[in-house]
């Protein structure tokens, strides 16, 4: 039995609403978004998505006009089951607050009892570190405060800069796999994706390889060499070119590493294969 749901993704103008889900739900390459800047979304743009046995959609509301949104056309709000709200944590903090008080009293006015909020605080690349949980714990509290209702509300720190993209990755899969309802996957689900962890971590970017280094190195078949390959390139990690008999990785993988590389130790293993498989699932229909 297939499920449905709804998601919201809200935000003053400017802040990267489109460009999370770009690089996260539609796999763009952060590098290409980060170099050019996107046009501003105009009315409401709408994508389906699915998920196991999930499907949900994902309206994106333009920035321009939080004010409509937040009065004459609050419809848009209603059977959301997740609010997903970007803030530019470089903002003036009243500015940061003054929306999520609009948004907390929109949510009570309307009464969405059963959807969750979600705030990300995003750019953190752009501010100091100290700065940063400053406002932080100030955002937290406030909104401690606001929550008399005792809602379901939650904050996190992003970026889609290099430093932070596996920081982010790792926030929006959690994200997906609530909203799915799947707290958790089969551990024996996701331990295939050892050798897509490999190949990324192995191989250099953007050089050419033939596939038959694949056969050599991690003992595979061409077969199972392919279907890692085409796994990777869904994901946005490599590309297989002259009929699949070489491969490259591409920028995605920097930023992926980038982060891996940062905190080695403290990775759970089992959790990264876990936002594979979640992210291989992801499917815009």
């Amino acid at each position: 039995m297939r499920i449905s749901k709804k998601v919201v993704i809200l935000g003053p103008a400017g802040t990267g609403k489109t460009t999370l889900k770009k690089i996260f739900f539609d796999m763009v390459s952060p590098l290409e978004l980060l170099e050019k800047s996107l046009e501003p979304t105009k009315g409401v743009d709408t994508n389906m998505y699915s998920f196991f046995n999930l499907d949900f959609a994902m309206f994106d509301l333009a920035g321009q006009e939080n004010d409509n949104w937040f009065d004459k056309e609050k419809d848009i709000f209603n059977n959301s089951n997740v609010i997903m709200c970007v803030l530019d944590i470089n903002s003036y903090l009243k500015e940061i607050l003054n929306f999520l008080k609009a948004l907390i009293t929109l949510y009570n006015e309307i009464k969405i009892n059963d959807s969750e909020i979600i705030v990300l605080l995003h750019k953190i690349d752009l501010i100091d570190g100290l700065y940063l949980q400053h406002k932080t714990k100030a955002i937290n509290e406030f909104l401690k405060k606001q929550n008399k209702k005792n809602f379901k509300i939650t904050t996190h720190t992003t970026s889609i800069a290099r430093q932070f993209f596996f920081k982010t990755y790792k926030i929006i899969a959690n994200i997906i796999l609530n909203i799915s309802d799947q707290k958790t996957l089969l551990k024996s689900a996701f331990q295939n994706y050892k050798n897509d962890l490999e190949i990324i971590l192995r191989y250099d970017i953007e050089k050419k390889y033939d596939i038959r280094a694949l056969f050599l190195d991690l003992n595979l078949s061409k077969n199972d060499a392919i279907f890692h390959l085409k796994r990777l390139e869904k994901l946005g990690f490599a590309k297989l070119e002259e009929n699949q008999i070489s491969f490259r990785l591409t920028q995605r993988v920097r930023f992926f590493n980038s982060g891996f590389e940062l905190n080695k130790k403290e990775h759970d293993i089992n959790k990264i294969l876990e936002m594979f498989l979640i992210f291989s699932n992801l499917t815009q229909k």
